[in-house]
């Protein structure tokens, strides 16, 4: 992979001319519980994020992508 299409750093990854911010299951995971506390059994995902891990979405539970990317971090077989 040529370096020009591909860096990275302590907080973000830039593929292709797309920034990832680290953290995504963590965001992700933070929202559905917020929206669980609150009752609403929907949250909305924003930003471009690597994923570390799985995420669990709860039966019942509405999980919207309003302009968002996902990819897998590397090295992450989960």
């Amino acid at each position: 992979m040529s370096t020009e299409n591909y860096w990275r750093n302590d907080s973000v990854t830039v593929k292709y001319g797309v920034a990832f911010k680290r953290g995504g299951t963590e965001y992700i995971t933070s929202l559905i519980e917020e929206a669980l506390k609150n009752k609403t059994r929907c949250a909305t995902i924003t930003g471009n994020w690597d994923i570390e891990s799985h995420i669990r979405i709860p039966s019942d539970f509405t999980l919207y992508f309003d302009g968002c990317y996902l990819k897998m971090a590397d090295a992450t077989f989960d």
